[in-house]
């Protein structure tokens, strides 16, 4: 008669173990392959169920649960991307067909949700933004400045040869501009008493515009920073569209 001890059970199951291990292993495979399977099949016939549950899932324990993803995904990392390096070069032409297909969709959306977040959290993302241009500058300080005095030295080189500047009448403009109580942002019409004043080349000296009075107003920092090198109606239109996207 089979003994019903449970150790004695437990040391039997064991030995057989040991004895059918190639079996047992294959065995164990089988079973999760077919497992595996059902599932893929039971979450493609039941996408509102799953989505159901996974949002109950994150009501419950949503910190929870990303943590044990990205452990997850971390103990398994390089598996992973291999996995995904395989696959996309056994599936390239179509993996960048939809990728393509749906790139505007995402785009545009992505566009949206990041403007919405930067509102909402405005001091936040400047802070984060001046803090890592500040790193960038002190990583980099030696070749920006040697960046900076080289292009100040060609564009000084190339107005004296072509007469298109007038430096006398320059300073004379923004000392007028910066000792006014009334100075104004040409742009915006901002009134730029107490703020930092910057001047503007109407038409830019990327595009042949004059480094002279009648070719620089003043304006304020944001309005100058936006506008570049485009030209008023460039920059005017470039404005309408970000708008209608709501960038």
């Amino acid at each position: 008669m089979p003994s019903t001890d449970p150790t004695i059970l437990r040391l039997q199951r064991q030995r057989y173990y040991e004895k059918n291990l190639e079996k047992a292993l294959a065995y164990g495979r089988s079973r999760k392959r077919v497992r595996t399977e059902y599932n893929r099949e039971w979450r493609r016939l039941h996408p509102d169920r799953v989505r159901a549950y996974t949002q109950k899932r994150l009501l419950w324990d949503a910190e929870k649960l990303n943590a044990g993803k990205r452990s997850w995904y971390l103990k398994n990392r390089e598996r992973i991307l291999k996995k995904r390096s395989d696959y996309y070069y056994a599936n390239k032409e179509a993996v960048l067909e939809k990728n393509k297909a749906r790139a505007p969709r995402y785009r545009y959306a992505r566009k949206g949700y990041n403007f919405k977040y930067r509102m909402e959290n405005l001091q936040a993302c400047r802070s984060k933004e001046r803090a890592k241009a500040k790193r960038y500058y002190m990583a980099h300080r030696d070749e920006l400045i040697a960046k900076s005095i080289s292009e100040q030295r060609q564009r000084r080189e190339l107005f004296q040869a072509s007469g298109l500047t007038d430096r006398v009448g320059i300073k004379k403009k923004i000392l007028e501009a910066k000792s006014s109580p009334f100075t104004k942002c040409f742009h915006c019409g901002t009134l730029l008493v107490g703020k930092p004043i910057h001047f503007d080349h109407l038409q830019p000296i990327s595009r042949m515009g004059k480094h002279i009075p009648d070719n620089l107003v003043p304006s304020c920092q944001p309005c100058n920073q936006s506008k570049k090198d485009k030209t008023v109606e460039e920059w005017n239109d470039y404005k309408l569209l970000c708008h209608k996207e709501g960038k």
